[in-house]
């Protein structure tokens, strides 16, 4: 749920006028950034989502494969970076296939 009204309350009561009086416009930008950042996160505060709770998980999708395909994923992810995880990669990539066919 957002708080935009909040946001633009908290925005409006907010008095701008001293950062004029700021000397320097990199000094004055950086005071405006605060202070924005400060009413923006207020409104609108940082959550973590759990993105395993937006995957629709089937009754016959066990715990097992689920972890097996995490794993997997998580391998080649890596293997595009590291030469050797990708030769991991390459011998377990198979052994996997022959275990969904």
């Amino acid at each position: 749920m957002f708080h935009i009204e909040l946001f633009k309350e908290t925005l409006d009561a907010q008095h701008f006028q001293f950062i004029n009086t700021i000397e320097g416009p990199n000094a004055a930008y950086d005071e405006f950034i605060k202070i924005y950042s400060a009413l923006l996160n207020k409104s609108f505060p940082f959550r973590e989502s759990n993105s395993s709770r937006f995957l629709k998980q089937e009754p016959w999708f066990t715990s097992g494969p689920l972890t097996s395909s995490r794993t997997k994923a998580k391998v080649f992810s890596n293997k595009l970076t590291n030469p050797l995880l990708a030769k991991i990669y390459r011998n377990i990539n198979p052994s996997i296939i022959l275990l969904i066919h």
